[in-house]
């Protein structure tokens, strides 16, 4: 068999949602094994195994690593009111940001600038601009982000921020 190519495998892992992967990315790696016809069995051979196993291994760690719970962000809005009133968050991290309206009126969570420069992972839960979410009393929504540039961002409910319902957001 004179002029082919060793095999190849190609080991493909789609991938959570992270800083380094994109949604729809995959984590690729190709692992040459030895032709058994044109290599030496033996110690080289062995080595060349267990080096693929290894990066094998390492490979569905780092997958499986990057599909761990995102941390939770808590909301709760009350009447005229969020609690707390100023979020922080790291950039480049995937969040879990909870609401929930235990108020007796229908509230906004609605922050344009803040989400205009974040990666969201669930835009129906938005108005059609992607600038507020809508609560209605009782309601309870997750919204899964990554924002992507540090600074600092106004918070505030559409309909009630005259009466105080105000709020920060941070970015680091």
């Amino acid at each position: 068999m004179g002029g082919c190519h060793p095999p190849k495998f190609i080991v493909v892992l789609k991938a959570c949602r992270t800083a380094r992967l994109r949604q729809g990315e995959a984590l690729v790696a190709q692992i040459d094994v030895p032709d058994r016809n044109t290599e030496t069995p033996g110690i080289a051979a062995m080595g060349r195994s267990r080096a693929a196993a290894c990066v094998l291994a390492a490979l569905f760690a780092a997958a499986l690593g990057s599909c761990a719970k995102p941390p939770e962000v808590d909301v709760v809005m009350v009447d005229y009111r969020f609690i707390p009133d100023h979020l922080t968050f790291e950039h480049d991290v995937r969040y879990r940001l909870h609401l929930e309206n235990h108020g007796k009126e229908t509230h906004e969570f609605t922050a344009p600038t803040f989400f205009a420069t974040a990666d969201i992972d669930n835009p129906g839960y938005f108005n059609r601009e992607r600038s507020e979410i809508l609560m209605q009393p009782g309601d309870v929504k997750d919204i899964y982000l990554t924002p992507r540039r540090p600074g600092t961002y106004d918070l505030r409910c559409a309909d009630h921020d005259w009466a105080g319902m105000v709020g920060g957001i941070t970015v680091k």
